[in-house]
Protein backbone atom coordinates (compact mmCIF):
# COMPACT_ATOMS: atom_id res chain seq x y z
CA UNK A 1 0.00 0.00 0.00
CA UNK A 2 1.00 3.57 -0.03
CA UNK A 3 0.68 4.33 3.52
CA UNK A 4 -2.69 6.11 2.98
CA UNK A 5 -6.06 4.56 4.78
CA UNK A 6 -8.74 3.10 2.41
CA UNK A 7 -12.79 3.73 4.29
CA UNK A 8 -15.41 1.99 3.58
CA UNK A 9 -18.29 4.54 2.50
CA UNK A 10 -21.12 2.04 2.35
CA UNK A 11 -22.15 -1.74 2.18
CA UNK A 12 -25.47 -4.22 1.80
CA UNK A 13 -25.75 -7.70 2.46
CA UNK A 14 -28.19 -10.24 2.49
CA UNK A 15 -28.36 -12.47 5.59
CA UNK A 16 -30.36 -15.38 6.85
CA UNK A 17 -33.20 -13.80 8.75
CA UNK A 18 -32.63 -11.10 7.18
CA UNK A 19 -32.65 -8.80 3.63
CA UNK A 20 -30.47 -5.78 4.23
CA UNK A 21 -27.83 -3.78 6.77
CA UNK A 22 -30.79 -3.28 9.13
CA UNK A 23 -31.74 -6.25 9.28
CA UNK A 24 -28.16 -7.53 10.36
CA UNK A 25 -26.98 -4.99 12.47
CA UNK A 26 -31.17 -6.18 14.48
CA UNK A 27 -29.87 -9.68 14.21
CA UNK A 28 -26.51 -8.62 15.92
CA UNK A 29 -27.87 -6.60 19.08
CA UNK A 30 -30.22 -9.11 19.66
CA UNK A 31 -28.36 -12.03 19.46
CA UNK A 32 -30.81 -14.33 17.76
CA UNK A 33 -30.02 -17.53 16.02
CA UNK A 34 -31.26 -17.69 12.35
CA UNK A 35 -30.36 -20.63 11.54
CA UNK A 36 -33.39 -22.81 10.29
CA UNK A 37 -33.69 -26.01 12.33
CA UNK A 38 -35.78 -29.20 11.61
CA UNK A 39 -37.13 -29.18 14.82
CA UNK A 40 -36.66 -27.53 18.54
CA UNK A 41 -33.97 -29.03 19.59
CA UNK A 42 -30.77 -27.56 18.86
CA UNK A 43 -28.79 -29.99 16.57
CA UNK A 44 -31.42 -32.31 15.95
CA UNK A 45 -29.80 -35.21 13.96
CA UNK A 46 -31.23 -38.29 11.39
CA UNK A 47 -29.03 -40.59 9.96
CA UNK A 48 -25.90 -38.78 10.83
CA UNK A 49 -27.38 -35.62 9.26
CA UNK A 50 -27.56 -32.14 11.17
CA UNK A 51 -30.68 -30.54 10.32
CA UNK A 52 -29.42 -26.86 10.51
CA UNK A 53 -28.70 -24.53 7.72
CA UNK A 54 -29.09 -20.90 7.50
CA UNK A 55 -31.28 -20.34 4.26
CA UNK A 56 -31.72 -17.02 2.42
CA UNK A 57 -35.33 -15.99 1.88
CA UNK A 58 -36.47 -15.00 -1.54
CA UNK A 59 -33.26 -16.16 -3.59
CA UNK A 60 -35.36 -16.12 -6.40
CA UNK A 61 -36.80 -12.81 -6.21
CA UNK A 62 -34.89 -10.36 -8.85
CA UNK A 63 -35.92 -6.68 -10.29
CA UNK A 64 -35.40 -8.02 -14.11
CA UNK A 65 -36.49 -4.98 -15.73
CA UNK A 66 -35.02 -2.67 -13.56
CA UNK A 67 -31.76 -3.88 -14.79
CA UNK A 68 -32.60 -4.35 -18.38
CA UNK A 69 -32.83 -8.59 -18.80
CA UNK A 70 -36.11 -9.67 -19.87
CA UNK A 71 -37.43 -12.86 -17.70
CA UNK A 72 -36.27 -15.42 -19.86
CA UNK A 73 -32.49 -13.74 -19.27
CA UNK A 74 -33.10 -13.63 -15.69
CA UNK A 75 -33.82 -16.81 -15.06
CA UNK A 76 -30.69 -18.27 -16.89
CA UNK A 77 -28.49 -16.18 -14.28
CA UNK A 78 -27.35 -18.10 -10.74
CA UNK A 79 -29.20 -16.21 -7.85
CA UNK A 80 -25.82 -15.46 -6.87
CA UNK A 81 -25.06 -13.21 -9.42
CA UNK A 82 -27.94 -11.48 -9.13
CA UNK A 83 -28.36 -11.14 -5.89
CA UNK A 84 -24.40 -9.40 -5.74
CA UNK A 85 -25.92 -6.99 -8.46
CA UNK A 86 -28.79 -5.90 -6.64
CA UNK A 87 -26.48 -5.25 -3.26
CA UNK A 88 -24.37 -3.62 -5.57
CA UNK A 89 -26.78 -1.07 -6.53
CA UNK A 90 -27.70 -1.13 -2.56
CA UNK A 91 -23.73 -0.48 -2.06
CA UNK A 92 -23.37 2.39 -4.17
CA UNK A 93 -26.45 3.91 -2.73
CA UNK A 94 -25.06 3.35 0.76
CA UNK A 95 -21.97 5.00 0.16
CA UNK A 96 -24.03 8.25 -1.64
CA UNK A 97 -22.28 7.57 -4.98
CA UNK A 98 -23.79 7.54 -8.29
CA UNK A 99 -22.35 4.47 -10.79
CA UNK A 100 -22.91 7.06 -13.72
CA UNK A 101 -21.67 10.57 -14.55
CA UNK A 102 -19.74 10.63 -11.36
CA UNK A 103 -16.35 11.03 -12.85
CA UNK A 104 -14.86 8.51 -10.98
CA UNK A 105 -13.33 5.40 -12.15
CA UNK A 106 -15.06 2.43 -10.44
CA UNK A 107 -13.55 -1.07 -10.04
CA UNK A 108 -15.69 -3.94 -9.23
CA UNK A 109 -13.51 -7.01 -7.53
CA UNK A 110 -16.58 -9.51 -7.46
CA UNK A 111 -16.84 -13.50 -5.87
CA UNK A 112 -18.85 -15.98 -5.90
CA UNK A 113 -19.56 -20.03 -4.77
CA UNK A 114 -19.61 -23.12 -6.95
CA UNK A 115 -22.84 -22.75 -9.33
CA UNK A 116 -24.88 -25.46 -7.99
CA UNK A 117 -27.81 -23.21 -10.34
CA UNK A 118 -26.15 -24.24 -13.41
CA UNK A 119 -25.74 -27.75 -13.13
CA UNK A 120 -29.92 -27.64 -12.77
CA UNK A 121 -30.39 -25.39 -15.44
CA UNK A 122 -27.87 -26.34 -18.00
CA UNK A 123 -29.16 -28.67 -20.79
CA UNK A 124 -26.53 -31.27 -22.08
CA UNK A 125 -28.45 -31.83 -25.09
CA UNK A 126 -28.56 -28.47 -26.50
CA UNK A 127 -25.51 -27.10 -28.99
CA UNK A 128 -23.56 -24.86 -27.70
CA UNK A 129 -25.21 -21.20 -29.39
CA UNK A 130 -28.23 -22.17 -27.38
CA UNK A 131 -26.17 -22.82 -24.10
CA UNK A 132 -24.38 -19.78 -24.32
CA UNK A 133 -26.58 -18.09 -22.26
CA UNK A 134 -27.30 -20.18 -19.38
CA UNK A 135 -23.48 -21.17 -19.32
CA UNK A 136 -22.17 -17.47 -18.48
CA UNK A 137 -25.27 -16.84 -16.33
CA UNK A 138 -23.81 -19.53 -14.38
CA UNK A 139 -20.02 -19.08 -14.50
CA UNK A 140 -18.87 -16.93 -11.69
CA UNK A 141 -16.39 -15.25 -13.61
CA UNK A 142 -18.60 -13.01 -15.25
CA UNK A 143 -19.74 -11.74 -11.86
CA UNK A 144 -18.00 -8.68 -11.37
CA UNK A 145 -18.02 -7.79 -15.47
CA UNK A 146 -21.77 -8.09 -15.28
CA UNK A 147 -21.79 -5.91 -12.52
CA UNK A 148 -19.48 -3.10 -14.13
CA UNK A 149 -21.60 -3.26 -17.64
CA UNK A 150 -24.73 -3.00 -16.01
CA UNK A 151 -24.00 -0.50 -13.76
CA UNK A 152 -21.92 1.42 -16.62
CA UNK A 153 -18.30 1.57 -14.06
CA UNK A 154 -15.24 2.06 -15.89
CA UNK A 155 -12.35 1.00 -13.60
CA UNK A 156 -11.32 -2.40 -13.70
CA UNK A 157 -13.73 -5.57 -12.89
CA UNK A 158 -12.19 -8.85 -11.69
CA UNK A 159 -13.49 -11.96 -10.40
CA UNK A 160 -11.48 -13.34 -7.41
CA UNK A 161 -11.49 -16.77 -5.88
CA UNK A 162 -9.88 -18.27 -2.53
CA UNK A 163 -12.33 -20.65 -1.25
CA UNK A 164 -13.75 -19.20 2.42
CA UNK A 165 -11.62 -16.14 2.09
CA UNK A 166 -12.44 -14.59 -1.20
CA UNK A 167 -14.79 -11.86 -0.36
CA UNK A 168 -11.53 -11.13 1.70
CA UNK A 169 -9.19 -11.22 -1.17
CA UNK A 170 -12.16 -9.29 -3.28
CA UNK A 171 -11.44 -6.17 -1.12
CA UNK A 172 -7.87 -6.73 -0.55
CA UNK A 173 -7.44 -6.28 -4.00
CA UNK A 174 -9.64 -3.48 -4.56
CA UNK A 175 -7.70 -1.78 -1.63
CA UNK A 176 -4.72 -2.45 -3.55
CA UNK A 177 -6.49 -1.06 -6.72
CA UNK A 178 -6.99 2.11 -5.38
CA UNK A 179 -3.64 2.75 -3.73
CA UNK A 180 -2.13 1.77 -6.58
CA UNK A 181 -4.15 4.07 -8.99
CA UNK A 182 -6.17 1.77 -10.91
CA UNK A 183 -9.16 3.23 -9.69
CA UNK A 184 -10.62 6.11 -7.93
CA UNK A 185 -13.35 3.99 -6.27
CA UNK A 186 -14.11 0.11 -6.25
CA UNK A 187 -16.67 -2.17 -5.29
CA UNK A 188 -15.57 -5.61 -3.67
CA UNK A 189 -17.26 -8.56 -1.81
CA UNK A 190 -18.79 -12.02 -2.58
CA UNK A 191 -22.03 -14.29 -2.38
CA UNK A 192 -21.86 -17.84 -1.89
CA UNK A 193 -25.49 -19.83 -2.40
CA UNK A 194 -26.70 -23.39 -2.82
CA UNK A 195 -28.87 -24.57 -5.06
CA UNK A 196 -30.99 -26.03 -3.95
CA UNK A 197 -30.73 -24.23 -0.52
CA UNK A 198 -29.98 -27.29 1.74
CA UNK A 199 -31.18 -27.39 5.05
CA UNK A 200 -28.91 -29.90 7.06
CA UNK A 201 -25.48 -31.66 6.58
CA UNK A 202 -23.64 -34.83 7.24
CA UNK A 203 -21.30 -34.62 10.20
CA UNK A 204 -18.25 -36.98 10.58
CA UNK A 205 -16.42 -37.63 13.31
CA UNK A 206 -12.65 -35.45 12.76
CA UNK A 207 -14.43 -33.34 10.40
CA UNK A 208 -15.10 -29.38 10.71
CA UNK A 209 -18.72 -29.16 10.90
CA UNK A 210 -20.41 -28.54 14.80
CA UNK A 211 -22.27 -31.69 15.93
CA UNK A 212 -24.88 -29.73 16.94
CA UNK A 213 -25.35 -27.17 14.35
CA UNK A 214 -23.64 -24.38 16.49
CA UNK A 215 -21.25 -22.62 16.03
CA UNK A 216 -19.05 -21.30 19.38
CA UNK A 217 -15.93 -19.23 18.51
CA UNK A 218 -13.25 -19.53 21.37
CA UNK A 219 -15.38 -21.48 23.86
CA UNK A 220 -14.80 -25.37 25.54
CA UNK A 221 -17.81 -26.60 24.22
CA UNK A 222 -16.82 -25.71 20.27
CA UNK A 223 -17.24 -28.54 18.20
CA UNK A 224 -16.74 -26.96 14.45
CA UNK A 225 -18.61 -24.71 12.30
CA UNK A 226 -22.18 -24.26 11.12
CA UNK A 227 -23.10 -24.16 6.88
CA UNK A 228 -24.81 -21.29 6.28
CA UNK A 229 -24.34 -18.79 3.59
CA UNK A 230 -24.27 -14.66 3.20
CA UNK A 231 -23.33 -12.21 0.82
CA UNK A 232 -19.64 -11.02 1.98
CA UNK A 233 -18.41 -12.02 4.54
CA UNK A 234 -16.09 -14.47 5.33
CA UNK A 235 -18.66 -16.68 6.77
CA UNK A 236 -20.04 -18.74 3.72
CA UNK A 237 -24.11 -17.11 2.43
CA UNK A 238 -25.16 -14.06 0.85
CA UNK A 239 -23.28 -11.31 1.68
CA UNK A 240 -22.55 -8.72 -0.76
CA UNK A 241 -19.97 -5.99 1.20
CA UNK A 242 -19.03 -2.86 -1.45
CA UNK A 243 -16.03 -1.19 -0.74
CA UNK A 244 -15.75 2.39 -2.70
CA UNK A 245 -13.04 4.63 -1.91
CA UNK A 246 -12.50 8.47 -2.41
CA UNK A 247 -11.24 9.93 -5.55
CA UNK A 248 -8.40 11.02 -3.05
CA UNK A 249 -7.29 7.47 -2.81
CA UNK A 250 -6.80 8.15 1.46
CA UNK A 251 -10.52 7.05 2.01
CA UNK A 252 -12.16 4.00 -0.07
CA UNK A 253 -15.01 1.98 -0.49
CA UNK A 254 -17.82 0.31 -0.68
CA UNK A 255 -19.27 -3.31 0.26
CA UNK A 256 -21.17 -5.47 -1.15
Amino acid sequence: MNGKGIAVLGYACRVPGGRDVADLWSIVADGRDCVTRASTNVGATTGGRVHAYGVLDDIGMFDAGFFGYSPREAAEIDPQQRLLLECAVEALESAGVRAEGSGHDIGVFAATGLSGYLLTTHNGRATADDNLSTLMGGDGHYAATRIAYKLGLTGPAMSVGSACSSSLLAIHTAAQAIASGECDLALAGGMDIEFPQPVSYLRQEGGIMAQDGVCRPFDAEASGTSNWRWPGGQRRVGEHVAHVASCSRTAAAAAM
